[in-house]
């Protein structure tokens, strides 16, 4: 999906861009309410044509140039809670596994390197479709910390990090896919741009992605019991608007706000919580 910032960045002219963003947002880019995923009708080539990571390789370039330059990274970065839970996780362990489901091209892992300087103790798995992997291995051949899969890696990589971004929503079994991602036991699972709120759980079409795709939106309890019961508890849970018009849909189906949630596994959680406990208990001595 296009940036607006992008687009700044590209000079447009700053009435065009303001034209272009009341477009966008008045435009309805979800259609139909369907109960299961394979109802949806499918139109264009979606995310499997090359049309995707094209797309994608000319979000990722600008980074790469400003990283490589060690310039400023731009700074509409979507990417805030990943980061900084990846600098806590790298600063207590000194080294960080990530498994990023559905992460294009490796946007965070850009972020993340530009603010390490020792990028060797890095594994980041992208998880993604055949041909954005290998896109994404001509684009980031220099790098060696990241790899691109098509296939969820094993249980043994345990990852610190499972991330997915705007991902959840686009797996026709998301059920299948909480089971798997969270067999990992990773410390921290990161759900973010989540469609989910006080709604009954239904697909979609979404009408802006080259041509048409079925999309889920999530009743958010669903998503967050899913997480929970395997050892997890919500640590965070922030919103933010989707700001799309949805007239279309009947009130009960309309969601104001996407949900980043990041959770953290119980026992992990628990250890750190009677570490806490047990400094706070020591005796303060003189310096």
């Amino acid at each position: 999906m296009m940036s607006l910032k992008r687009i700044a960045r590209g000079c447009i002219p700053i009435g065009l861009v303001e034209l272009y963003r009341r477009w966008t947002l008045s435009e309805p880019i979800w259609d139909g309410i369907y109960t299961a995923f394979g109802d949806v009708p499918i139109q264009g080539e979606g995310f499997s044509g090359m049309a995707w990571p094209q797309q994608a390789r000319s979000w990722i370039e600008p980074l790469l140039a400003a990283h490589e330059s060690q310039g400023a990274m731009p700074s509409d970065n979507a990417h805030r809670t990943f980061l900084a839970v990846a600098a806590l996780l790298t600063r207590l362990r000194g080294s960080l596994r990530v498994v990023d489901f559905g992460g294009g091209l490796g946007e965070p892992y850009l972020f993340l390197v530009d603010t390490i300087s020792d990028t060797s103790i890095i594994d980041y798995r992208v998880v993604e479709l055949p041909q954005v992997c290998e896109e994404g291995r001509r684009v980031l051949q220099k790098y060696p910390g990241i790899r691109f899969q098509s296939s969820l890696p094993p249980a043994a990589f345990a990852p610190e990090i499972v991330y997915a971004n705007g991902t959840l929503q686009l797996t026709p079994d998301y059920r299948e896919t909480i089971d798997r991602l969270t067999l990992y036991k990773a410390p921290f699972m990161l759900f973010a741009e989540l469609p989910a709120g006080n709604i009954p759980t239904f697909a979609s079409a979404q009408t802006n992605v080259f041509g048409q795709v079925p999309v889920w939106f999530f009743n958010l309890n669903e998503i967050v019991e899913s997480v929970c019961r395997r050892g997890y508890r919500v640590v965070l849970d922030a919103q933010f608007e989707i700001g799309r018009e949805q007239t279309n849909f009947p009130p009960g189906h309309r969601l104001p706000n996407y949900h980043t949630l990041l959770f953290c596994r119980e026992d992990w959680f628990r250890g750190v919580q009677n570490a806490l406990r047990a400094i706070e208990g020591t005796p303060k001595r003189d310096m």
